[in-house]
């Protein structure tokens, strides 16, 4: 698979291991950029604000490829994204509010996207070929 295309593509299927690795490698430099971006903010507060908000979209679009691949690997549609985005936004707005964060909504919410992270991170995907491709650990 093209160097690129592993981080971007929304076909095919993605073992927990290329999962893992490419969201922890992501989120890495994303950290980095964010860090660089609060540093140049003092120097030039709109071109922060604009780079921000590039690599928000970039970094947002690599999770959606992968968790996208991640879903068809367990033999699930995209669709379950429909479900997952909102929980995770819910799931941070309610942890930056010690009232939102306790509340019966804040913890479910938490909890359900834990245990999202979970399957995705730790369940196997279907041994063999599905409607999304053949098996990523098989492939010669």
């Amino acid at each position: 698979m093209p160097y690129l295309e592993q981080y971007f593509s929304l076909r095919g299927r993605l073992p927990r291991s290329r999962y893992w690795i490419i969201t922890t490698k992501a989120g890495m430099l994303a950290a980095v950029l964010f860090m660089i971006i609060i540093a140049l903010a003092s120097v030039n507060r709109n071109t922060a604000i604009v780079l921000s908000i590039l690599v928000f979209f970039v970094y947002a679009l690599i999770l959606i490829s992968t968790t996208t691949r991640r879903l068809h690997d367990l033999s699930l549609s995209a669709f379950w994204l429909v479900i997952i985005v909102p929980l995770y936004f819910m799931a941070n707005i309610m942890s930056g509010d010690e009232m939102s964060a306790s509340s019966p909504a804040g913890i479910a919410s938490i909890l359900i996207l834990l245990a999202v992270y979970a399957v995705l991170g730790f369940v196997k995907g279907k041994s063999g070929p599905n409607k999304f491709g053949p098996d990523p650990l098989n492939e010669g």
